[in-house]
C-alpha cells in the first residue's frame, strides 16, 4: 500500500470531516501511542539520541519503549512549534506509526513525508479543487499547511498534475468527507488573502 493510500484510509477510519486536519486527535486513536514533552518522554525512558534530535526544525520525534513487558510508541513534541509546522511534524510521525517503519533511513523518511502530505492535503482532494485552490496562500491557509508545503502541494498537484495512487473509491470516500469543508475554507482563505 502506498503511503497515499494509507493516509487516505486513516483519515476515513478516524472519521475526519474537517479541516485543517487534527492530527493529535488521530494520533491518540492509535493504540499504545502516546504524545509527551522531552520532559515527560525522559520519564518514560526515551533513548537520549531521540531527544537530542529535538529542534526547532525537528519539533517531534517517535520511538519506543517497553515497560512491563507493554510495548510503547511514543511522539515526543517541542512546545512552541507554529501550528502549521507542528501539524506537518506530527503527520509524519504517524507516517512512521501508520507505515510500521523500523528505522528512519532515506526510503523511510520519503513515506513518512508523503504520508504526511497527504494526510494534510489529500491529493484526491486537491484534484477535485484544481479549479478553485487559486493561489498558494489559500491553499496553505485553507489545509493549515506551512507555505512550503503548500507551494509543494500547488506546484505538484495544481500546476504539474499529478494524480492520486489511490483506488478511486477510496478517493471518493475521502473527497465526500472533505469536499465541502475544504471550499468554505478556500473561500475563506481567499478572503483572508484579501485582506492581507
Amino acid at each position: 500500500m502506498t503511503p497515499e493510500e494509507l493516509a487516505a484510509r486513516c483519515l476515513v477510519a478516524a472519521g475526519v470531516r474537517s479541516l485543517p486536519v487534527d492530527v493529535l486527535r488521530i494520533l491518540r486513536l492509535i493504540p499504545g501511542t502516546f504524545l509527551f514533552t522531552p520532559d515527560r518522554a525522559r520519564a518514560m525512558g526515551a533513548p537520549p539520541a531521540a531527544l537530542a534530535a529535538l529542534s526547532p526544525e525537528v519539533p517531534a520525534v517517535t520511538f519506543a519503549v517497553t515497560a512491563d513487558g507493554t510495548r510503547r510508541r511514543i511522539v515526543c513534541c517541542l512546545p512552541g512549534a507554529g501550528a502549521a509546522r507542528l501539524r506537518m511534524t506530527l503527520a509524519h510521525e504517524l507516517g512512521h506509526i501508520v507505515c510500521r517503519h523500523r528505522g528512519t533511513g532515506g526510503r523511510e523518511e520519503r513515506e513518512a513525508d508523503a504520508f504526511a502530505r497527504a494526510l494534510l492535503a489529500p491529493p484526491c482532494l486537491l484534484e477535485r479543487l484544481r479549479e478553485e485552490i487559486g493561489s498558494v496562500r489559500a491553499l496553505a491557509w485553507a489545509f493549515g499547511l506551512t507555505a512550503a508545503e503548500a507551494e509543494r502541494a500547488f506546484v505538484r498537484r495544481i500546476r504539474g498534475g499529478e494524480r492520486a495512487k489511490i483506488p478511486p473509491d477510496l478517493a471518493d470516500t475521502v473527497a465526500e468527507n472533505l469536499l465541502v469543508p475544504a471550499r468554505e475554507r478556500l473561500h475563506a482563505g481567499h478572503k483572508h488573502e484579501q485582506k492581507t
